[in-house]
């Protein structure tokens, strides 16, 4: 009698001995054998450890190597973001004219956009890793986070819509967008991460149960 895993009610103790109810009779070395496989697995669950996710991945170290990794990605994030942060702040405070201000914002020109892509892994990969962190932080932090978007998108068009205009009025609009979004962008930030070193209030489910932030 053939038979695929489709067919095995749970294991293999009882696919033999459901079979066996039902008149099909099995050659003996293939009980023993399946008997045999049954007893190890059996054993095998008995001695692991709780906690433990098969096959043998600790969930404690998997929780901690990926808090580590969050904290590297949004570390890198902060470094490397907040130099752009500073050459918008920078715009206003040491340009004197336009010829400068676009000097100034050339250095941050090749790499200002890709340096986002951190804070997209980060947020990502709260989400993926912890989930209850991610669904008690993140509306706690509905109207920072809101406003970090708009400052992101704000500054990206204040720095690729400068040049398209080779006139006075329309760089030193634009300009000025890049250093109030320079001046919020890192205040939003700090404003999400002291909450969640301060603590926010959750219930016995793991619900946000207070208002925002702001």
């Amino acid at each position: 009698q053939r038979w695929s895993r489709r067919d095995k009610p749970g294991c293999l103790c009882r696919f033999v001995h459901d079979r066996r109810s039902r008149g099909i009779r099995h050659h003996a070395s293939v009980r023993d054998t399946w008997t045999a496989r049954c007893q190890r697995t059996h054993a095998r669950r008995a001695t692991a450890r709780p906690g433990r996710i098969e096959p043998g991945v600790d969930v404690v170290t998997l929780a901690y190597v990926f808090f580590f990794v969050i904290a590297f990605v949004w570390s890198v994030f902060l470094f490397l973001e907040g130099f752009d942060f500073g050459v918008g702040m920078l715009t206003r405070l040491v340009g004197r004219n336009d010829a400068e201000r676009g000097v100034i914002l050339r250095a941050i020109g090749p790499n200002w956009d890709a340096n986002e892509v951190w804070l997209l892994t980060g947020g990502i990969l709260i989400f993926a890793a912890f989930p209850p962190w991610y669904a008690a932080s993140f509306p706690s932090a509905y109207i920072p986070l809101l406003l970090l978007v708009f400052c992101l998108i704000v500054r990206a068009l204040a720095i690729e819509y400068r040049s398209k205009r080779p006139t006075h009025r329309w760089m030193n609009t634009w300009d000025w967008l890049t250093f109030a979004t320079g001046l919020l962008l890192p205040l939003l930030v700090g404003v999400f991460w002291a909450g969640m070193v301060h603590g926010i209030p959750i219930n016995a489910e793991g619900r946000f149960v207070s208002d925002s932030l702001w």
